[in-house]
């Protein structure tokens, strides 16, 4: 999915997820040093590092899950009724898939990984998406300053604190 679907998508399940009192949570992805990836192999290998990613990713996921493509080489996942504690084994699968195998381009084969930020609604009840995305966000500047290829489960108390912000 594109940005704006995978947020609409964030919204509806949030959503549903408050008129039948089911946790959902959100998965925030961020290849690890892809400009390198761009810079060493070539656009055209980034480009197919990015579509296996999708797909590696893709098989992760169950069927009612949502995988969108927020900008460059971030990526949102939505999985409805899926609390922190499932999350963050599904974050734990989907950084495992991607690194066990690199990707084969044209230019050879391009090893990868990946840092993932966590929130669910567990922790953050009745959190708007903005907010929830927002926490992933700070989570997934967490792992990233915490040595990439992790991910990072966004704790209520940093976030409720004003310390989120961005992983640029």
């Amino acid at each position: 999915l594109n940005r704006r679907a995978v947020l609409e998508q964030l919204d509806r399940e949030l959503l549903r997820g408050a008129r039948r009192g089911t946790p959902a949570a959100v998965l925030m992805g961020d290849l690890d040093h892809f400009k390198a990836v761009n810079d060493t192999y070539g656009h055209g290998a980034g480009d197919s590092v990015l579509r296996e990613t999708a797909r590696r990713l893709k098989q992760c996921v169950r069927a009612y899950d949502s995988l969108g493509r927020l900008g460059g080489e971030e990526m949102l996942c939505v999985l409805p009724e899926c609390n922190a504690a499932v999350a963050a084994t599904v974050a734990e699968r989907m950084g495992n898939v991607l690194s066990q195998t690199p990707v084969p381009t044209s230019a050879g084969q391009v090893p990868i990984t990946i840092s993932i930020g966590i929130a669910a609604t567990d922790q953050f009840p009745r959190a708007p998406a903005e907010q929830l995305v927002r926490a992933a966000d700070f989570a997934l500047y967490r792992a990233k300053h915490g040595g990439r290829a992790r991910s990072y489960l966004a704790p209520a108390e940093d976030f409720a604190a004003g310390k989120g912000g961005g992983h640029s």
